[in-house]
C-alpha cells in the first residue's frame, strides 16, 4: 500500500486558500500531511518534467502523465 494513503488531508480541492492572511482564490489541489522523508508516489506513471525549490513552495516534483501534470509540493527533500 503507497504511504500515501497513510496521509491526513490538510486542505482540500477547492477551498479557498489564504496567503499572509488575505484571500488568495481557490485552492486547487488537496494537500495530505504525512511523516517527514515520506516518498513521494505519483497517481499515475509519467516522467519527472521539473524538480527543484520555490521559496514559497518548498522543494517541488512536477510530473507529465498522458492525461495531465501533477505537482508536488512542500517536499521535505
Amino acid at each position: 500500500m503507497p504511504e500515501w494513503m497513510d496521509s491526513e488531508i490538510t486542505s482540500e480541492f477547492g477551498d479557498t486558500d489564504t496567503v499572509g492572511g488575505r484571500r488568495a482564490g481557490p485552492h486547487r489541489g488537496v494537500d495530505l500531511a504525512n511523516k517527514m522523508n515520506t516518498p513521494i508516489t505519483p497517481v499515475d506513471r509519467g516522467k519527472v518534467v521539473q524538480a527543484g525549490f520555490d521559496p514559497a513552495l518548498g522543494n517541488f516534483v512536477k510530473v507529465q502523465h498522458s492525461w495531465g501534470v501533477t505537482t508536488y509540493l512542500h517536499g521535505s527533500k
